[in-house]
Parts: C-alpha cells; sequence; structure tokens
C-alpha cells in the first residue's frame, strides 16, 4: 500500500516520508489533531535565498535555516541533531532518502515572498494511480475570499500534467463561509463540476475532508465528506483515462483579488 502522511504545525509542516517515523516527528503544542499549519494567501515578505535551493546528501546532516524564494527540493538527506527548517515561496519537495532522526525538530513555513500569492505541499507519491484516497484538515474561518475570488486547494495532476480533479474553495453566495466546489477530468479533457447550489459547505472551525476519487467507464467518481458526513459529488464519469500522478495541497493557484488571510492545514493522510 502506498502511504504518505504529513504532520503539521502552526506556520510550518513536520512530514515523513522514507525512513522517517511519527515518532521521530515533532508538532507544536498547538495542535488541533497532530497540527495546525498556516498558510499565508498574502504577499508581504522579501526573499535573498536562490529561487529554487536543492539539497542533497552533500548537505546531511541537515541542521539550521534553509530558504528557497520558490522552492526548496531534498533528497538523500537526514534532519538530525538541532533540527532544520525549510522556507519556500511555493513549495517544498522532499524525495528517496529524506529522512527526520532522532526526534530532531523540523519544519517547513510555505511564504509566498517575491513569488506569487500562492504556495502549497507536495504528495508526489502516486504512481499511475487508478483509486487515490486522501484525508486532511482545513479550516479557512480567518481566510477573507470574496466576490469572484477563487482558491484551487487540492489538485491532482497526470504525469503529462493535466489536472485530473480538484477541490476549489469558494465564498459561500448563501452567507458568511467558504464552500468547495469539484471539478474532475473525463476522457477527451472534458470537465464535470459541481452544479450551481450543490456546493458543499465547511462549517466554523476545524473540518475533516475525506476525498475519494477513482476513474472508469461510466462509473468514475470524485466525492468527498466533510466531518464524517455522506460522501457527495460527482459520479457516473468517463475517465479510465486518467491515472493519478502527484497532489498539490494548499492555494495552488486562483484568484486572489479581495482576498486575504490565512488557511490552516493539519494531518495530510493518502492512500490508494
Amino acid at each position: 500500500m502506498r502511504r504518505l502522511a504529513l504532520a503539521v504545525s502552526m506556520g510550518c509542516a513536520a512530514l515523513w516520508v522514507g525512513h522517517a517515523e511519527a515518532s521521530s516527528l515533532t508538532v507544536m503544542p498547538s495542535a488541533a489533531t497532530i497540527g495546525a499549519f498556516g498558510l499565508e494567501i498574502t504577499v508581504g515578505s522579501t526573499c535573498s535565498g536562490p529561487d529554487l535551493l536543492i539539497l542533497g546528501s552533500a548537505d546531511s546532516p541537515a541542521q539550521g535555516s534553509y530558504q528557497g524564494c520558490q522552492e526548496v527540493s531534498a533528497s538523500d538527506l537526514a534532519v538530525s541533531g538541532p533540527g532544520a527548517v525549510f522556507v519556500a515561496g511555493t513549495r517544498v519537495v522532499v524525495g528517496n532518502g529524506f529522512s527526520v532522526q532522532g526526534g530532531a525538530p523540523f519544519e517547513i513555513r510555505l511564504d509566498s515572498l517575491l513569488a506569487t500569492g500562492f504556495a502549497w505541499i507536495d504528495d508526489p507519491s502516486p504512481i499511475a494511480e487508478e483509486v487515490y484516497n486522501a484525508r486532511f484538515y482545513v479550516r479557512s474561518d480567518d481566510l477573507s475570499l470574496a466576490g469572484a475570488d477563487e482558491i484551487s486547494h487540492f489538485v491532482a495532476y497526470s504525469s503529462s500534467g493535466a489536472v485530473e480533479f480538484r477541490l476549489v474553495l469558494e465564498p459561500d453566495s448563501g452567507g458568511p463561509g467558504h464552500v468547495f466546489t469539484l471539478e474532475a477530468r473525463e476522457n477527451g479533457g472534458t470537465y464535470s463540476s459541481t452544479a450551481p447550489g450543490q456546493e458543499i459547505p465547511l462549517a466554523a472551525g476545524w473540518n475533516k475532508v475525506e476525498v475519494e476519487w477513482s476513474n472508469g467507464l461510466g462509473d468514475g467518481r470524485l466525492e468527498i465528506s466533510i466531518n464524517d458526513g455522506p460522501f457527495s459529488g460527482l459520479s457516473s464519469l468517463t475517465n479510465d483515462a486518467s491515472l493519478i500522478e502527484s497532489i498539490e495541497w494548499g492555494a495552488v493557484d486562483g484568484t486572489l483579488t479581495t482576498t486575504s488571510g490565512t488557511v490552516q492545514l493539519d494531518g495530510f493522510d493518502s492512500w490508494r
């Protein structure tokens, strides 16, 4: 079984992949379930590092602060001792041979810096998946998302880079708060999406989100459950040509004309 899990803490993320174990990670005491990750949507920081910082075996063990204005990529590297902090403008990618050892603290901080108003965490673990499942927590109470603005919050890609499905965070037209709309790619490149008025609302506070996607010939589906409620979304999809190769989670892209604030993320887990 392929599985990737992220334990996330306020303003940062702790990940385990490869040889790292859950017991070797620490999270901040402000954890809601496993932790809370503050993703700032607005631009306001400066960056003096390289756009792309690539870390490898020559940098192991990793200790201290590492910054990439756009991206930090790390593989064949161990975080140990006093720990390490990765700061990136858009994303952090951890590959084979990455580990967090001996309970060393490890943080990921995503900040828009001089890059864009968007930032996200990658899940590169899927490999030509016909079925993809994920579970995570999101809190959008501190996000001001208005008008026609929207944020692509959870996006799945094929090996060609095509968007196979996405969960879009939008303002609730019926009142305060936010809703998810779903989009799924079908054969030929057309997309099915949530019908107007059938958007899936988020509650105040932390929301447990479960995602189930599968391809099929007339029976493919993309459905989500909020806070252990019933699954709903898109079904009867003809998407048997679709395969999932990677996931991005956070604020991947969208329209931020009037948007500001923070989206908090937590406890990501994915499996086939």
